[in-house]
């Protein structure tokens, strides 16, 4: 009895593209910075992301969590925000964040979100 290999499956391209993306920038606040460990240039980095973002024509998303304690999103995130979720729930998706992405994107068309938090992955229930 012979046996035929079986046909090599193939697996959906991996790479992103700017027109089915979204990023997520998650608490990038006044009071919350200060409390970070090179709180500055994770800030830089944010802002980065967020200028790429805009100069590729990707949605971007902001959450605040209790923006009247916490304060706002600072610059350069601030600039680069097209929606600020405000949240006063701990987990992103619990406050709001769901609606919003939902709200922007109402064909679901971009289904590769990038997300930059300063806090843990457990506020999207990856932990």
């Amino acid at each position: 009895m012979s046996t035929t290999p079986a046909p090599a499956r193939r697996s959906r391209d991996l790479r992103m593209s700017a027109e089915h993306s979204l990023l997520v920038l998650v608490d990038f606040q006044e009071r919350l910075m200060p409390a970070m460990h090179d709180g500055e240039a994770v800030l830089a980095s944010a802002g980065f992301l967020g200028a790429v973002a805009d100069e590729l024509g990707v949605p971007t998303i902001g959450t605040a969590q209790n923006p009247g304690r916490l304060g706002p999103n600072l610059s350069p995130v601030a600039e680069h925000l097209d929606v600020v979720v405000d949240k006063m729930a701990f987990g992103a998706c619990e406050g709001g964040l769901l609606e919003a992405l939902g709200d922007l994107d109402p064909g679901q068309e971009r289904r590769d979100v990038v997300i930059a938090a300063l806090l843990g992955a457990e506020e999207f229930g990856f932990a």
